[in-house]
């Protein structure tokens, strides 16, 4: 007796699609090398639905783990989990700048990198939500680029043109040696005529400290704690 065994038709993989949300928040993440999930969650909120913008709810866990599966589906993200204790951390791969034309090179972030990374991006995320339209960002990447062929010294960490200002923005957290610490400063006052410093508590003293040799009019530097930021 003859057996016949019944085959299903082959199903094709449905095609992720890249949507204008996702095109947004990989240029975004794109632009400072790396995002951790706790602030995705914001930034798929703040492109998201009437809500957020007008209550400022966030979107749900299951919704950032959904959106993260099908972006780790279409290739376009790297998700790891970096520290235990910690939320995952998401970069773009090489697909993923591809499909959202990012303007930068791939690049695997480095271990001590992601503490620095996760308070730049407070700060963004901070400037954009209380200043909103009235600010522009300018990542470390987009200054590195301009910079590339005349590059003098320190580099800020990002740019908030404001008011028709373009204001140097630094992130301090561990505390610097003096010698360091000035040439940091003098380049940074030579560089902006406003630099926003946003500093821990253990590097503020240090920092205090420097600017009155460096700034004694108190004229380009305004500095914000850091905690006072994350409360």
């Amino acid at each position: 007796m003859k057996t016949t065994i019944y085959q299903a038709p082959n199903k094709k993989k449905k095609q992720v699609q890249l949507t204008p949300r996702d095109r947004k928040v990989f240029y975004w993440i794109g632009e400072q090398y790396a995002v951790r999930r706790d602030h995705l969650q914001v930034l798929l909120s703040r492109e998201s639905e009437w809500k957020f913008q007008i209550k400022g709810e966030l979107v749900s866990d299951k919704a950032v783990k959904n959106v993260l599966s099908r972006w780790r589906c279409a290739g376009w993200v790297e998700v790891q989990k970096i520290f235990s204790a910690e939320p995952q951390w998401i970069w773009l791969t090489r697909k993923g700048i591809a499909c959202a034309n990012v303007p930068y090179p791939y690049r695997s972030p480095g271990l001590s990198k992601f503490n620095h990374y996760w308070h730049v991006n407070t700060v963004r995320l901070y400037l954009e939500k209380n200043k909103r339209e009235m600010i522009h960002w300018m990542s470390e990447r987009a200054i590195n680029e301009r910079q590339k062929d005349h590059r003098r010294g320190h580099m800020a960490d990002g740019e908030a043109h404001y008011k028709n200002t373009c204001i140097g923005i630094e992130v301090e957290l561990t505390q610097k040696s003096k010698k360091r610490l000035a040439r940091i400063l003098r380049t940074l006052k030579r560089e902006y005529d406003v630099v926003w410093y946003f500093v821990a508590d253990e590097s503020y003293t240090a920092l205090m400290t420097a600017l009155k040799q460096i700034d004694r009019q108190g004229q380009v530097f305004v500095v914000y704690r850091l905690p006072d930021l994350l409360n």
